[in-house]
């Protein structure tokens, strides 16, 4: 079987006005972005995905809204694709991100920033809510606060340990953030 392998990165909220011809195996006539929500291989804030062209089918059911997007029906095509999810995330564009408790990027977690190409946490303490609004903006979200500063605060957050691995450096302790236009974090 022949088929070829594209990795995609989708800006956050590619899916407005969006839809697919086709649910699971997706007509060309598909948004790729919008199929990858739909198929969980990005989550609505955008990223990267893999998508596997493959023969076409000789016709793409229409199915109920999934996640909000529209499936719609579609005759044959000569070529067909589908989306995975690409379990990496160290394949992030940004120089910050944040992960869930098993380590994949996500709205809610341990926050990271990369320096010199090595990912590494931030303690927790300093923490408050400016900083988690520099942290969230530059993650194109709306606004962010600290879910909670107390010590070892990662290691039972909603039953799950969002600690990072043992030894993983911290690149940022001990930090302030200012509301000026000149100095937004000094780190």
């Amino acid at each position: 079987m022949n088929y070829e392998i594209t990795f995609i990165a989708c800006p956050p909220g590619c899916h407005k006005d969006a839809s697919t011809v086709g649910r699971t195996i997706y007509s060309p006539k598909s948004a790729v972005c919008a199929a990858a929500i739909m198929d969980g291989s990005i989550p609505k804030t955008g990223g990267l995905f893999g998508l596997i062209r493959t023969a076409g089918q000789p016709t793409y059911d229409e199915y109920k809204k999934v996640k909000g997007i529209a499936v719609n029906q579609g005759n044959e095509a000569s070529w067909s694709f589908h989306t995975i999810k690409v379990n990496n995330p160290d394949f992030s564009k940004s120089d910050i991100r944040i992960l869930d408790h098993e380590g994949y990027p996500d709205f809610e977690g341990r926050v990271e920033f990369r320096v010199n190409g090595k990912w590494g946490s931030v303690q927790y303490e300093g923490s408050n809510n400016v900083f988690a609004r520099l942290a969230c903006r530059a993650l194109n979200y709306k606004d962010g606060t600290i879910l909670n500063s107390k010590k070892d605060f990662c290691v039972d957050h909603k039953g799950k340990d969002y600690c990072g691995q043992e030894g993983d450096p911290v690149h940022y302790s001990h930090y302030t953030c200012a509301e000026t236009d000149q100095q937004l974090t000094q780190c």
